[in-house]
């Protein structure tokens, strides 16, 4: 039996599950760039990427709650890349961003049954 709430064995055929699947890999794989200390190039395109998607799931979201998620994470999503060019080379900040880039993979993770 897979474990339960990793993103990648979200493969239901509901495409709020999967864009919620989606959105929790984009956040993992911020998570990565940061951890792995990949070129700030990468890490700025997984962010680019990242609210792309955060966009596209918001645009289709369906019911109050889904919405509002959506939506904050949008938002600190849209904050890390916008401050990460000033503050991007401290420790504590990225350490930040990764730990909160977690969160935010779990957090979609667990919604995703329940969307």
């Amino acid at each position: 039996m897979p474990a339960r709430g990793k993103p990648s064995e979200l493969s239901v055929a509901d495409p709020r599950l999967q864009r919620l699947g989606r959105l929790a890999e984009q956040c993992l794989a911020v998570q990565a760039c940061i951890d792995e200390q990949r070129a700030e190039a990468q890490l700025l395109e997984a962010l680019q990427h990242a609210r792309q998607q955060c966009e596209a799931a918001a645009a289709h979201a369906v019911g109050a709650g889904e919405q509002e998620l959506l939506g904050r994470l949008t938002t600190v999503v849209g904050t890390w890349q916008q401050v990460w060019p000033r503050l991007g080379a401290q420790r504590d900040f990225r350490s930040a961003v990764a730990r909160e880039a977690r969160l935010w993979a779990q957090r979609l993770a667990e919604s995703a049954p329940h969307a």
